[in-house]
C-alpha cells in the first residue's frame, strides 16, 4: 500500500449469506480496523469506506438523515458496521486522514446472487416463468449498482481537501415496498408471466 493514493474499503461478511456472528465481527470490525490502521501507519490516508443502511436498523417510510437518524442496528452485520464507524470516528487517526464514509442503501444489479429479488425477477423473465415471492411489504430504498459506482467516482474530487471525516448516503431517497419494486421491473421488462405473491422461503 505504500504507493497507493486511495483505498476503497468494501470488504464485508454477512451481506448476502448467513455467516457466524464471530466471523462477521472479525471481518467487518476487527480486521477492517486493523487494515486501516496499518494503512495509516505507512502513510496511505485517503479512504472511502462503504457503510450500510443496516446501521439504521429497519428502514421506515421516511427520509434517513446522516445528522438526525439514530444508529439502531438490529443484526450482527449492522452492529459490526456501526462498531467500525464509531471506532474510526473517535480514533486519533481522524485528524490526519481523509475519510469518506458512504452508507449504501439497498443495492441491486444483474450480477447479484441468484437468490436476491432483482436477479430472480430477471431470470424468471428470461425463462418466461412465473416469479414466486413473499408479500413484499418490506420497505427498501433500492439503488442500482451503476448509480453507486458513479457516485463513488464523483467523490474522488473531495480528496483535494485537507483532512476530513465526511459521512454521506448513497440512496435514491424514495423508499418503496418490495412488491412495488418487483411490479415495476416486471412491467418494464415486458414479462409474459405473473408474479405470485405470498410465498415463504426457508
Amino acid at each position: 500500500m505504500k504507493d497507493t493514493d486511495l483505498i476503497i474499503h468494501c470488504a464485508a461478511a454477512g451481506v448476502y449469506k448467513k455467516e457466524r456472528e464471530k466471523k462477521i465481527y472479525k471481518v467487518n470490525y476487527h480486521d477492517s480496523f486493523k487494515f486501516l490502521k496499518k494503512a495509516f501507519d505507512i502513510g496511505c490516508r485517503n479512504w472511502i469506506i462503504l457503510g450500510s443502511s443496516s446501521e439504521y436498523g429497519f428502514l421506515k417510510n421516511k427520509p434517513m438523515s446522516v445528522k438526525y437518524t439514530k444508529l439502531k442496528p438490529v443484526n450482527a452485520y449492522g452492529k459490526s458496521k456501526v462498531l467500525l464507524f464509531k471506532k474510526l470516528f473517535h480514533s486519533k487517526m481522524k485528524k490526519k486522514t481523509k475519510i469518506l464514509y458512504l452508507r449504501i442503501f439497498h443495492v441491486y444489479g444483474s450480477k447479484e446472487p441468484k437468490k436476491r429479488i432483482y436477479r430472480g425477477l430477471i431470470e424468471a423473465i428470461k425463462k418466461k416463468k412465473d416469479f414466486k415471492m413473499t408479500q413484499g411489504e418490506e420497505i427498501r430504498d433500492f439503488v442500482h449498482i451503476d448509480y453507486i459506482t458513479n457516485k463513488i467516482y464523483k467523490s474522488f474530487k473531495l480528496f483535494n481537501r485537507k483532512s476530513f471525516f465526511k459521512v454521506k448516503h448513497i440512496a435514491k431517497g424514495k423508499p418503496i415496498k418490495v412488491k412495488e419494486f418487483a411490479k415495476y421491473h416486471w412491467k418494464k421488462n415486458k414479462a409474459k408471466k405473473k408474479i405470485l405473491f405470498g410465498y415463504t422461503f426457508k
